[in-house]
């Protein structure tokens, strides 16, 4: 939730003053002038769920963008003979010849830990959002600024 603050301008921590006067721009020939504000706006909560929502949307994403690249990777590791050098050093290591890693299972294992990378990654970002809501409400927010045009007639 975003709220406005209503107080007097505050000092920036380099001791200026705050950047809220309007910053008047030379009129243009038939047109209406405008001024320009930096109005202060404080951020002391942001909604868990929306964050969820976006983390979620992002983490699987980056996730689809991850399988994608490794299969294009595990055709090139498999067109260059690495996949028959793997294979032939796991024989040696095991000391068995029955296993052999499989392309497919290769991709459901990445798939499978994939997935749970997005919901504990999400879970993570909306903890952090819940603690800095928190941290937040008790220092007063943070403040940003945002620039506003006023318009005024002809």
């Amino acid at each position: 939730m975003v709220q406005e603050s209503t107080s007097a301008p505050r000092r920036d921590p380099a001791g200026s003053k705050s950047r809220s006067k309007p910053v008047q721009k030379p009129p243009r020939a038939g047109r209406t002038s405008e001024a320009v504000r930096d109005q202060p706006l404080v951020i002391t909560r942001i909604s868990s769920a929306s964050v969820l929502r976006a983390s979620l949307v992002f983490y699987f994403l980056a996730f689809l963008v991850a399988v994608v690249a490794m299969v294009i990777l595990w055709q090139f590791f498999g067109a260059s003979g690495y996949e028959t050098k793997l294979n032939h050093l796991l024989d040696s290591l095991l000391g068995s010849a029955t296993y052999h890693v499989i392309g497919f299972q290769v991709l459901v294992i990445f798939a499978g830990l994939g997935i749970v990378w997005v919901i504990l990654s999400s879970i993570v970002t909306v903890i952090a959002v819940r603690i800095f809501s928190a941290v937040a409400s008790l220092l007063g927010g943070i403040t940003i600024y945002v620039r506003t045009r006023e318009v005024s007639g002809r």
